[in-house]
């Protein structure tokens, strides 16, 4: 189970990293279409900042939504970002163009540990409308910054250029190049955790699963408050159906950032119950739930609900499995959830009568 993290997302980073934001101005690039007219581009930009008006030490995902369409990029190193959304003809005599019509439009940030950024976009009077401005993260407790690298804030120059090249390198799919930087970073900076887990990163989008578990490992180690590698190495053992490691990671990184990845508590919670460890499922998947307010992850509900099955809590089981029908009717497994109402349906019976 890959959940990019979130980045999600957090981890979302292996696959938004392939989305690097250019470091121009809105405007600093254009197309010449023919002896007088030119394509100025138009683009969505802001800067991205922690609560002490410093850059994140590692690039933040920014999503764009508008009437049905979205686009997203990344951070660069001042945390600054920029999205395209059109380009508008102009002549070499007549700079004027027609602004889109962004009003109601939303750029919005959302990384575990830290509140959701929400910003919505007015109708454009001027070109500098499009600029939202500085965006800060806060953290919705002690241990938010846990989805940065600590060891990261202190990479020296050389090390940071390094590691941003291999960004620019994923972003045109040179993953060698960018594997060649992150080990000049690492080279540089022994404890770069940050370089550590995007080397894992690409050698998963290269297909060398085991050599991403070892860089991973070497993240972790280097900075063991870092809560991203942990956040891989859980979905990886996750997916080889491991789920002794799977317990082992997911739990260490939802001790770390507590209520920070709703996703690793039903790795968590999974792993747990398919070891019979149904009272540690039980805890987890209920945590789960309570960093889950939106219901984001309904596999959470149907979860309980078999762990409450195994329990014999029938009554309470199926009213998870339901609300798990309403809620989630595209799910693939709603012949499986169907099945198990129907026999909690008779358990509560027989237990009645």
């Amino acid at each position: 189970m890959r959940v990019l993290l979130l980045f999600l997302a957090v981890a979302a980073a292996v696959s938004a990293q392939r989305n690097v934001p250019e470091t121009l101005p809105t405007m600093s690039r254009s197309e010449h279409r023919d002896s007088l007219d030119f394509d100025v581009r138009l683009a969505i930009s802001g800067r991205v900042l922690l609560e002490d008006r410093q850059p994140p030490p590692e690039p933040v995902p920014v999503d764009y939504s508008c009437r049905g369409a979205s686009r997203s990029t990344l951070t660069d190193g001042k945390g600054r970002f920029s999205i395209a959304i059109d380009y508008a003809q102009a002549g070499r005599e007549n700079l004027s163009y027609k602004l889109p019509d962004v009003g109601g439009c939303r750029v919005q940030i959302r990384i575990p540990g830290f509140e959701e950024v929400l910003a919505t976009l007015k109708r454009p009077q001027a070109l500098s409308d499009l600029n939202v401005g500085d965006l800060f993260l806060k953290p919705t407790g002690p241990q938010g910054n846990a989805v940065f690298s600590v060891s990261g804030r202190n990479a020296p120059g050389k090390a940071r250029a390094s590691y941003l090249r291999a960004l620019e390198a994923i972003n045109t799919g040179k993953y060698p190049e960018a594997l060649a930087s992150l080990d000049k970073a690492v080279a540089v900076y022994p404890q770069y955790a940050a370089a550590m887990e995007l080397k894992g990163g690409v050698l998963e989008l290269m297909g060398q699963t085991e050599a991403a578990r070892g860089a991973y490992r070497q993240a972790v180690a280097a900075d063991p408050a870092y809560a991203k590698p942990l956040v891989q190495l859980a979905e990886l053992a996750a997916g080889d159906q491991n789920a002794a490691e799977a317990a082992r990671w997911a739990g260490m990184a939802n001790r770390l950032v507590p209520g920070a990845f709703p996703s690793v508590y039903l790795i968590e919670a999974s792993a747990y119950f398919d070891l019979n460890r149904i009272d540690d499922a039980d805890k987890a998947v209920r945590a789960g739930m309570d960093a889950d307010p939106k219901c984001i992850y309904p596999a959470l509900r149907k979860l309980l609900g078999e762990v409450l099955y195994r329990k014999r809590s029938y009554a309470a089981a199926l009213e998870q499995f339901e609300w798990y029908l309403k809620e989630a009717p595209e799910a693939t497994d709603i012949g499986t959830v169907q099945e198990r109402v129907r026999s909690c349906q008779r358990l509560v019976k027989t237990t009645n009568k």
